[in-house]
């Protein structure tokens, strides 16, 4: 499509295809991505029934999960490369009466705070914690609607 991707765009050419194939009234339901541009010219324009994809759907969960691994790569590397980051992050562990090297949420927070590497807010720790109990689950259901 060559014009703008609009919900009346979009209702025309999907409008055009299902007329020139005698299929407008057999329309029950149609499928699409979540794109609300989508789901307006489904639902609102031509009313039919719209689901959204599951697959997309599922996409869109692991790209968010996998943007917020690249952060926290990010932070981890940091703290690999830095042996002056690394020094502050077990400064800081010292101070709160921890002796470990792991990183700790509130000490890396308050060791790259003057330091120009992305924090993670406190969602997005409670997000990791849930990340890792799910990862498992979503690759079995990505190689099961995958497969033959």
């Amino acid at each position: 499509m060559e014009s703008s991707h609009t919900s009346v765009n979009l209702t025309e050419q999907v409008k055009h295809t299902t007329d020139e194939f005698h299929l407008t009234d057999k329309v029950l339901a149609v499928v699409t991505d979540n794109a609300s541009n989508m789901k307006s010219a489904i639902t609102n324009e031509l009313q039919w029934k719209n689901f959204v994809c599951f697959a997309h759907t599922l996409n869109l969960i692991v790209q968010d999960a996998l943007g917020l691994l690249d952060k926290i790569k990010h932070v981890v590397g940091f703290f690999k490369r830095s042996t002056t980051g690394m020094d502050k992050l077990v400064a800081g562990q010292k101070i709160t009466g921890l002796n470990t090297k792991k990183l700790i949420h509130e000490i890396v927070k308050t060791t790259v705070a003057p330091i120009n590497i992305p924090v993670l807010t406190e969602e997005e720790w409670t997000i990791c914690k849930q990340l890792c109990l799910v990862q498992k689950p979503f690759e079995e259901v990505t190689v099961k609607i995958s497969s033959k």
